[in-house]
């Protein structure tokens, strides 16, 4: 089932940034249309939010396999940002970072639907209370994951963004040759001995052919700028003393304010 909407979803590529905005715009128009529209609303909205995070995915994966193409024929060649290199650097060697990551994305995304549904159900004192003990969740989740980078910032956006966009792919976008779950491309080849991928002979010469400067026009295409050279975790330095200590209180800020509001409103009962 899921292969399939992965491949209906590459076969429709260029359409998914229009399906996503128009459902998104959606949200904007049912609240005061009938009762409990806001709730409907905000349940859509975090619905589209899981799936365009799947989306993402999808996606890159096949842009890293070379199964997108643009302007017909050109395969489209994806680039991590320093962003993306960073979090799948720890995404991909940490279970623990990947694990606690998702839990985290997954309060931001319905935190406010469970809010709204609490509120409804049992009342303004029972929602502080269970945003209080969602705030109590991220911020152990944020502590964990300051733990596991080594005292390195927490990231605003715990998950990859976008490296694609489809409104610059072809409508049928996806090649019809090529597996998803592969990352080797076609056109290239595998080292034996290192284990590295290389782009093959023929399709350096074609982009030099479509390249102005020719071959140097391809080798300085090529040239890395730093933050593509270091590792991915050296993207983002330790914390010093200070900087962890605010590092700590914004993590412990939004626990504060929950308890404070809880406590308000069980004055005012």
């Amino acid at each position: 089932m899921l292969s399939k909407y992965q491949q209906f979803l590459l076969n429709n590529a260029a359409q998914i940034s229009s399906i996503e905005g128009a459902i998104r715009a959606l949200t904007y128009v049912l609240p005061g249309r009938f009762s409990d529209a806001e709730i409907a609303s905000e349940g859509i909205y975090t619905v589209l939010s899981f799936l365009s995070l799947y989306h993402d995915r999808i996606l890159a994966k096949a842009a890293h396999a070379g199964l997108l193409v643009k302007n017909g024929k050109e395969v489209l060649v994806s680039q991590e940002t320093p962003f993306n290199r960073y979090q799948l650097t720890f995404w991909n060697s940490s279970k623990t970072y990947r694990c606690i990551a998702l839990i985290l994305c997954s309060s931001q995304f319905t935190e406010k639907l469970v809010e709204m549904l609490v509120k409804k159900k049992w009342g303004e004192k029972r929602k502080w209370q269970i945003v209080s003990w969602i705030e109590i969740i991220k911020a152990a989740c944020r502590l964990v994951l300051l733990k596991t980078t080594r005292d390195r910032m927490v990231l605003g956006s715990m998950y990859p963004e976008r490296i694609v966009d489809p409104a610059t792919l072809d409508s049928s976008s996806a090649k019809t040759s090529g597996n998803i779950n592969g990352f080797v491309k076609p056109t290239s080849w595998k080292g034996k001995r290192s284990g590295n991928v290389f782009e093959s002979v023929e399709t350096i010469m074609s982009k030099s052919e479509r390249q102005s400067g020719g071959i140097s026009g391809i080798i300085s295409f090529k040239a890395s700028p730093p933050e593509a050279v270091i590792p991915g975790h050296r993207l983002v330095r330790p914390l010093k003393l200070l900087g962890l200590t605010g590092e700590l209180l914004y993590i412990l800020r939004p626990v504060a304010y929950g308890k404070t509001s809880l406590l308000v409103e069980n004055a005012g009962a």
